[in-house]
């Protein structure tokens, strides 16, 4: 297992991360200034629902591909994959169309959208994203992990662009709906450039080998949708769109913490199944230490940052009264957003190891805690109760998931670290409650704070040990 290698890849996907949170942050100006917290609030619940389908119904066929892959041949895989994703897209984007059709959609959110348009657009995007996501994953499939990253970067950014025009020069959700349809369907033709010297004849034979392992991994797909977003749908349900749309806003402000571990997505798939393959459990074993104490240096000083930054976050991003209602949700959502991305990295031992279901079991569990207490706590807390929901559920779900991976590899917590890092991010908090911020505007106040944050961080972390030259020479051996 290359170590060097993994990291010199996750410093490529950073570029990913960085393009799918611009997406994110770049929507929310422009949609809450032109159609208001409720249209924020509409998008984001068709963009849940779209993911919902997609991902359940793509029946995980892109991880497929890069699994059997090295067994099967990239060519065989990539043949069957393509034909099995296409029979999944027309029969996930048709359910779609009959449930949008036989439920007033229209009247849950709020009469702005006809539910045939939903219909017909929704089942469109639900198709083209399954079968966008299966090809754009062919490189990685291949260990091209640099030019998947390539293709993942553009196709995100022409989305940015597109939904951008989109609302401005027609200011509907549906509007940007059809744009983001249209970015996924011309991804499609990558297909005849892979094909060229790709495409074989399927083989049904193997079908059940693919279904097999992607199957049990849709009840996952759904709760680890849900986990993530069912706070959405009950706060659509029980209060408003412009509820919805606030919540989101604070919601994609400190998605990037879960984003951080995902930088390495793209290549622990291929490179911890073939250590597993190999029983090279030392070598997992090590990659994860490293990675457990950098994303403690890392990421604690940042959840504490944009905590108490949030208001003139809010304030640049959009409205002030999303930036009044939504302060108050970023430190709740940042601790159970901080615990998630460890979570994903720590999934692949599973996924190497073929035990799939544990990863199902244990997000299934941590969706019905999710769903009781939003619930629960909606009605008499509001969006705060869902914050605390969606925190609750990602600590038992990472909890659980860190304690099960410890049957396959032996992984351990940097206590001391996390003591240094947390100790160091007390102090810079401490001298940036002492900074006036009486008369600065919200991107000075951030810009301002957020410098003499990182600056006293590292400073104080580096004088009690938390840094030493080691580390930096060692950083630099891995990503060059």
């Amino acid at each position: 297992m290359n170590l060097r290698r993994i990291f010199s890849d996750a410093l490529v996907s950073s570029s990913r991360i960085l393009a799918a949170l611009l997406r994110a942050i770049v929507v929310i100006p422009i949609f809450t200034n032109v159609l208001g917290a409720d249209g924020y609030g509409i998008w984001a619940a068709l963009m849940v629902t779209i993911e919902l389908f997609a991902s359940t119904g793509g029946l995980h066929l892109h991880g497929a591909l890069i699994r059997f892959a090295p067994d099967n041949g990239l060519s065989e895989t990539f043949s069957d994959i393509l034909s099995l994703g296409t029979i999944a897209a027309i029969g996930s984007g048709s359910l779609f169309w009959m449930i949008a059709m036989a439920l007033p959609l229209s009247n849950l959110l709020g009469g702005e959208v006809q539910s045939a348009n939903i219909a017909a657009v929704g089942g469109l995007l639900i198709a083209t994203r399954i079968l966008s996501d299966i090809v754009i994953n062919y490189p990685r499939a291949d260990n091209q992990v640099k030019l998947y990253e390539l293709l993942y970067i553009s196709r995100t950014t022409i989305e940015i662009a597109a939904i951008v025009i989109a609302v401005l020069v027609t200011p509907t959700v549906l509007a940007a709906a059809i744009a983001l349809a249209s970015v996924w369907f011309a991804s499609l033709l990558l297909i005849p450039v892979f094909g060229r010297h790709a495409v074989t004849r399927p083989s049904v034979a193997r079908f059940g080998e693919y279904l097999r392992y992607g199957v049990p991994m849709a009840p996952s797909e759904i709760s680890g949708t849900l986990l993530t977003h069912a706070d959405k749908y009950i706060i659509l349900w029980m209060l408003s769109p412009a509820a919805t749309g606030i919540y989101t806003v604070a919601y994609n402000i400190v998605r990037f913490f879960p984003q951080v571990g995902g930088v390495f997505n793209s290549t622990l798939y291929p490179n911890i199944s073939a250590a597993w393959e190999n029983d090279k459990v030392n070598a997992i074993q090590d990659f994860y230490s490293i990675f457990f104490r950098g994303y403690a240096i890392l990421m604690i000083p940042a959840a504490v940052g944009i905590s108490l930054l949030a208001e003139p976050a809010l304030q640049f991003l959009s409205t002030p009264e999303i930036a009044a209602k939504g302060k108050d949700l970023i430190p709740i959502l940042v601790v159970g957003l901080l615990i998630q991305g460890v979570e994903y990295p720590v999934s692949y031992i599973f996924t190497s190891a073929k035990r799939t279901e544990v990863i199902a079991k244990l997000t299934f569990l941590s969706v019905l805690v999710n769903l009781i207490l939003n619930i629960l706590l909606i009605p008499s807390i509001g969006l705060k109760g869902a914050a605390t929901a969606t925190l609750t559920a990602q600590v038992i779900k990472t909890a659980l998931l860190i304690y099960y991976s410890r049957r396959f590899v032996p992984l351990s917590l940097p206590i001391h670290d996390i003591g240094r890092a947390t100790f160091s991010t007390a102090i810079m908090a401490a001298v940036l409650s002492l900074v006036p911020t009486t008369g600065l505007s919200s991107l000075t106040h951030l810009i301002v704070h957020a410098g003499l944050g990182a600056s006293v961080y590292l400073v104080i972390l580096t004088i009690i040990g938390g840094i030493r030259h080691r580390d930096i020479e060692s950083i630099r051996h891995l990503i060059q």
